[in-house]
Formats: structure tokens, sequence, C-alpha cells
């Protein structure tokens, strides 16, 4: 019998999704330290704590268009993407 359909385990299963948790985290947390270094509103948004850590994504989502915060949410994007 052929082990192509057989389904993976729980535990591989668990081990991957966190991984990828750990990984979305930590590439949100690199997104929104460039953005918010770039655009400047690190000053309104401190290293301190974690309420920076997914200002990427609200700016993404419900920031007007804007071409300074446009380029800088790509920039934001590459980084972490790249590296």
């Amino acid at each position: 019998m052929s082990d192509r359909g057989r389904l993976p385990s729980l535990g591989h299963l668990v081990a991957w999704s966190l991984l990828l948790a750990i990984t979305g985290l930590l590439w949100t947390a690199a997104a929104s330290a460039v953005f918010l270094s770039g655009t400047g509103l690190v000053r309104y948004f401190p290293f301190q704590g974690i309420a920076w850590v997914g200002q990427w994504w609200s700016y993404a989502l419900y920031a007007p268009a804007n071409s300074i915060v446009g380029r800088w949410l790509m920039f934001g994007a590459g980084a972490p993407t790249v590296f």
C-alpha cells in the first residue's frame, strides 16, 4: 500500500502551524519596524511594548491612498521577504 494517501500526523500539523505562525509574526514585526522607521511614525509607536508590531497591517488595510505611506508599505514588506 502506498503512503501517498496517508494524512500527516497531528504532531506534524501542529508543528507546521506553529512554525507558520512564528514566521508570520516575525515577518510582521520586521515589516512594521521598517515602515515605522521610514515614515517617521516611530515617535508615535515606540519600540517599547507590543503596540508597534501590527502597524504594518493597520496601515496596509485602513490607511487612505498616500504615495509616501504606500512606498514605505512596499519597502516594509520587501525587506523581511528578501532577508
